[in-house]
Parts: structure tokens; sequence; C-alpha cells
């Protein structure tokens, strides 16, 4: 076989149904395959993310925490502690609460309970007169 022969039986080849198929059907193979590679890969960045957002979280509670261990560590800050976990005073020391706003709309204080209603005559006097 000549060359001139050669290269018309590879365009044979190349051109017939059989191989245009095959490589068809390579192509969307090989092609599946990138995409799953690419759809793992957006899974995995995302984890990563989420990973490494989580360990910054973590390392904000660790730092608060060793800052806690180490008040703790000073007669102050057990002092501290036990004052606001218990509520306890040295003697001649007093606690005085000032109540929340969440503390306030809780329980109702007396200004804040409305009076008995009363008929209109009575309460259209004690209003045009401000008698209470």
């Amino acid at each position: 076989m000549t060359p001139r022969e050669n290269k018309h039986v590879f365009k044979k080849v190349i051109h017939s149904k059989g191989f245009l198929v095959f490589f068809g059907l390579s192509i969307i193979f090989f092609g599946t395959k990138v995409y799953d590679l690419y759809r793992k890969d957006r899974v995995i960045t995302q984890q990563k993310n989420d990973v490494a957002s989580e360990v910054a979280v973590l390392q904000t509670k660790e730092q608060n925490l060793q800052t806690n261990i180490d008040d703790l560590k000073t007669e102050r800050g057990v002092e501290e502690v036990i004052r606001d976990k218990f509520r306890v005073v040295k003697e001649g020391e007093d606690i005085i609460v000032i109540p929340d706003a969440s503390m306030a709309s809780d329980s109702k204080s007396p200004a804040t309970v409305s009076p008995k209603k009363q008929s209109g005559f009575l309460r259209f006097f004690k209003e045009w007169f401000s008698v209470k």
C-alpha cells in the first residue's frame, strides 16, 4: 500500500457510520463523567466552606470559654460568677433589681390595669370634671 492509498483507507474508516457512532457515544460518555466530576466538585466546595465557617464559630466559642476559664482562675472571677448565679451578697450589701422590658410586660402594674367599665353618663361626668 502506498501512502496515498493508506490515507484513503484512513478517511474511509473515520467517515464510516460505525466510527462516527462510536466517537459520538465516547463524547457523550466522557461528557457525563466530566459533568459528574463538576457536580462533585461543587458539593465538596460547599462542604468545605461549611466546615470552614463551623471551624470559625468553634474557634470563637473556644476563645470565649478560655476567657471564662481564665476569669474563674482568679478570686474576683469566682466571686462574680457566684454573685450572678446565686444572687448572693456580702454582709452589709443590698441588691437592687432593675426590671427589664420583658419583666414589665409579664406582670401588669397597677397603672396598666384598666378600671372597670362604667356607664356612659357617669364616665362622661368624671372625665368632664376630671373626677377620679
